[in-house]
């Protein structure tokens, strides 16, 4: 899941919380569990992001850069 931070009803950070929330109830395990990206335009580090989100996998700044994002995803078992 591609999750931007800025959202209009619910940020980034509630979604997130509430997703990892719904896994925990189910009790899926941690290696079964969604793969969250965090994306953004906004200025954030991702030591910023530790404070305000656990729980996600990667962080893509916008505008994406492919190579990066290729990278991200292979890291994180989406892409061989």
């Amino acid at each position: 899941v591609c999750l931007d931070i800025m959202m209009p009803k619910i940020d980034g950070y509630k979604a997130l919380e509430v997703m990892r929330e719904i896994e925990g109830n189910f009790e899926v395990p941690n290696e079964k569990r969604v793969k969250v990206i965090l994306t953004s335009a906004l200025n954030e580090t991702e030591s910023t992001l530790d404070i305000k989100a656990s729980g996600y996998d990667g962080y893509a700044i916008k505008p994406i850069d492919m190579d990066k994002f290729t990278a991200l995803m292979q890291k994180l078992g989406l892409l061989s």
